[in-house]
């Protein structure tokens, strides 16, 4: 019996988006931990300039991952707006009379 490891006892990320092979993934809306365990897998150290979430990062989502260039990932305090609930919230409100 070994000792259970930190891995397994981390919870599962499901909000990761899909990424293509050896394309930079996006990781825009993103926790810096999420992004942090997303581009760790890949064996990419993002460079983080702030706290709190991706909203910005360089080279851009669906560019070659090169391992020979940094990735900066911008991150802020305030979550980025989500397109889908944005919609969602949009669709639901009621028109004003006309």
């Amino acid at each position: 019996r070994g000792e259970p490891t930190g891995r397994s006892l981390r919870p599962a990320l499901t909000s990761e988006p899909p990424s293509l092979p050896g394309r930079v993934p996006d990781a825009t809306g993103l926790s810096a931990r999420q992004a942090l365990a997303l581009f760790g897998r890949l064996g990419v150290v993002p460079r983080l300039q702030g706290t709190g979430f991706v909203i910005s990062q360089d080279p851009p989502a669906g560019e070659p991952l090169r391992l020979d260039r940094p990735l900066w990932l911008r991150l802020s305090e305030h979550a980025p707006e989500v397109r889908g609930d944005r919609n969602r919230e949009e669709a639901s409100s009621p028109l004003p009379p006309p």
